[in-house]
């Protein structure tokens, strides 16, 4: 979809924690628990879940020097428009908030298969990388927690992982501003 595409407008984080790939080879990543900073999986105050329970962060939103993105003017760099969680491929991959799936199957924009869940009032979470057709369908309401496909490294993706991101009216946000 168009807004799977658009670059984002909003302040990227510190550049901690980015341009770290996983390796292209076949072997699995390393996962070490990380659901959130208490280990929980309760909504944070946003209402919203992490898509993964266990996962390892493998890039930030923000300013990336990988090549794989478009340059932003208004930030004078590269950005990275969602939060890259690395987990074994098939692993499942949940809703982060109740709402109803207005796009789900394949995206030439690079991220191959993925979900883009609508939460109401502009806000939509999007679901890059999965391992095959999602096993939720356009048009069909999800609960947060509900199981909606499964991580892959399909489209432009160097491992295992789901990129994750929350555009607010079309606008990427630095996911971790809503997460627990």
């Amino acid at each position: 979809t168009e807004a799977a595409t658009e670059v984002a407008t909003t302040e990227p984080d510190d550049g901690q924690g980015e341009d770290t790939p996983i390796p292209g080879d076949s072997s699995e990543p390393e996962v070490t628990p990380e659901t959130d900073p208490e280990g929980e999986e309760a909504a944070g105050s946003t209402g919203f879940i992490y898509p993964l329970e266990n996962y390892r962060r493998t890039q930030g939103f923000g300013c990336s020097s990988l090549g794989f993105y478009p340059y932003d003017p208004d930030f004078g760099c590269a950005v990275h428009d969602g939060l890259d969680l690395a987990a074994p491929s098939g692993t499942p991959l949940v809703a982060s908030a109740d709402g109803e799936v207005i796009a789900a199957g394949w995206c030439d924009c690079g991220l191959g298969y993925y979900v883009e869940i609508d939460h109401g009032e502009g806000v939509h979470t999007v679901y890059g990388h999965m391992v095959g057709q999602p096993s939720v369908s356009t048009g069909q309401q999800v609960s947060q927690g509900d199981v909606i496909g499964a991580v892959g490294s399909t489209g432009i993706s160097t491992g295992p992982h789901v990129h994750f991101m929350i555009r607010v009216n079309g606008v990427a946000q630095n996911p971790e501003s809503y997460l627990p």
